[in-house]
């Protein structure tokens, strides 16, 4: 299998603490540091984008949603208004695409 060819850089500045700290872990890891900061960067963006594209991200949120398909509230005049804006809107959409 063929790596593939990395041709785009990452550049950070940090202390010299926190140099030696990451350096250490890497170490310990058996990596380079740029190995093991591009490793744990890349699993937490994976982390924070799969976080972020949860719908329903507690259980609370889930019983709430099922709840609402179980038990729908009746629709408010907000609703109601909108609803029939948007047939008018369609009506109007569909006839212009048949005449």
């Amino acid at each position: 299998m063929r790596e593939k060819i990395k041709t785009e850089r990452l550049e950070t500045r940090t202390t010299k603490k926190d140099k030696l700290l990451i350096a250490k872990a890497a170490n310990l890891k058996g990596m380079t540091t740029s190995q093991f900061v591009l490793s744990v960067a890349r699993d937490k963006a994976f982390d924070v984008i799969s976080e972020s594209e949860q719908v329903l991200k507690s259980q609370k949120d889930k019983e709430i949603f099922v709840e609402a398909l179980i038990n729908p509230p009746a629709p408010n005049q907000e609703l109601k208004t909108a609803f029939k804006e948007f047939k008018r809107t369609y009506a109007k959409a569909s006839k212009e695409e048949n005449d």
